[in-house]
């Protein structure tokens, strides 16, 4: 479920098994495995090797052979997953050269094709394994998971013959088919930043970038980016109770443990908030509160729930605008009837500022009037939509 266009870092001790599992996933989804350990490369097996061009009259250039351990569309097919092996281990000058490819998907002449899978693995600096530690524009480029093994499943694959079918015991029942969606599909009629996390960040501003010395995943705005890619693929999926288990790691391997528990924090707050749908159609009721705080919700059968917080307050400023048809004046009139009663005073401009950045032409409606002065010097420090 971890979109395509996220590379994933895989850390575990020796031994585990790692491109076995990538093997594995791979098979099963019909996919192209081409794997390569880095530990044991040159920096000309990733950059190609070099030939010089002269020509009468023509400025004499050099151009790079494309080394075959790269995948390429045309040798290789259009899908297929990418895994670098032992990265950690690799020469310096190895891994400046995958460097490049992992932040910018391209090297020299070479392009990495859209529609390959990037995973790479090794071992951690803690486990003696003679590794080095990735550069932190390396390390930020990935979502990292810890590899844990499960004793019971390697004791039934264990008493497998060679041969047999075995690829989904190797994941316990929990993998999940077609695990690598394409953002363009994900994010396609959609904000590029979710709605939660805009949410979450406009509560907490410090979290956009949050490093400690020694941290391998790390809160920045790329990292919060592909975090949204997270929770749109998540949404596609519809795991309903599962999906906190498979949320969990990614959104921790991709933001860390700090930005991450926070986050989750937020996420959980959120999650017990009604459909922003229901809420703006009236069918789910808030019961006007004091102060800060717009009080509690009713369902649709008039059943209490708890108190909302600040954090539920930022759902809801930013859930409601995300929803609102901003073509339809009705829609219109009933978001800023439920901006008006019920959300908090400091998040009724960011509500409407959100509307705003979405269809600059709510600006022009006589709904927005009355937020006009607060809300468009806002607005004027933001990159509007064209």
């Amino acid at each position: 479920m971890c979109p395509r266009d996220i590379p994933n870092f895989l850390w575990s001790d020796t031994g585990f098994g790692k491109t076995d599992a990538i093997g594995a996933v791979a098979r099963l989804d019909a996919m192209k495995f081409k794997p390569m350990i880095a530990q044991i490369m040159a920096p000309t097996d990733v950059q190609g090797l070099p030939i010089i061009h002269r020509e009468e009259g023509v400025e004499t250039y050099v151009e790079y052979i494309k080394a075959s351990l790269l995948p390429s569309e045309t040798r290789d097919g259009p899908e297929g997953i990418w895994f670098v092996d032992e990265l950690p281990n690799a020469p310096r000058a190895v891994q400046a050269a995958l460097q490049t490819i992992f932040t910018k998907g391209e090297l020299n002449e070479y392009k990495f094709p859209k529609g390959w899978k990037q995973i790479a693995a090794g071992n951690r600096a803690g486990d003696r394994a003679n590794t080095f530690e990735l550069p932190r524009p390396v390390a930020n480029r990935f979502m990292h998971l810890n590899v844990k093994i499960d004793h019971a499943i390697f004791l039934e694959w264990g008493s497998q013959q060679d041969g047999s079918s075995l690829d989904e015991l190797m994941f316990g029942g929990n993998r999940i088919k077609k695990p690598f969606p394409r953002v363009a599909d994900l994010t396609k009629g959609k904000s590029r930043v979710h709605p939660h996390v805009r949410a979450f960040l406009g509560m907490a501003p410090t979290e956009v970038f949050s490093y400690k010395d020694g941290d391998i995943a790390f809160a920045t705005p790329r990292t919060w980016h592909m975090t949204s890619w997270v929770l749109y693929a998540l949404e596609q999926m519809k795991l309903g109770d599962k999906e906190e288990k498979y949320r969990i790691p990614m959104i921790f391997g991709l933001i860390g443990d700090g930005a991450g528990s926070l986050f989750e924090a937020y996420l959980r707050d959120a999650s017990i908030l009604p459909n922003m749908r229901e809420l703006l159609d009236g069918t789910v009721k808030l019961i006007k509160g004091t102060g800060r705080s717009p009080g509690n919700f009713l369902d649709g059968n008039g059943y209490q729930k708890r108190a909302i917080n600040a954090a539920q307050q930022y759902a809801i400023a930013v859930g409601l605008a995300a929803i609102v048809d901003t073509e339809s004046d009705k829609d219109l009139g009933k978001f800023f009837a439920v901006v008006d009663k019920f959300v908090a005073k400091d998040q009724k401009v960011v509500s409407v500022s959100e509307l705003a950045l979405r269809d600059p032409q709510v600006a022009g409606t006589k709904h927005f009037a009355k937020y006009g002065k607060e809300v468009l010097p806002r607005l004027a420090k933001m990159p509007m939509k064209e």
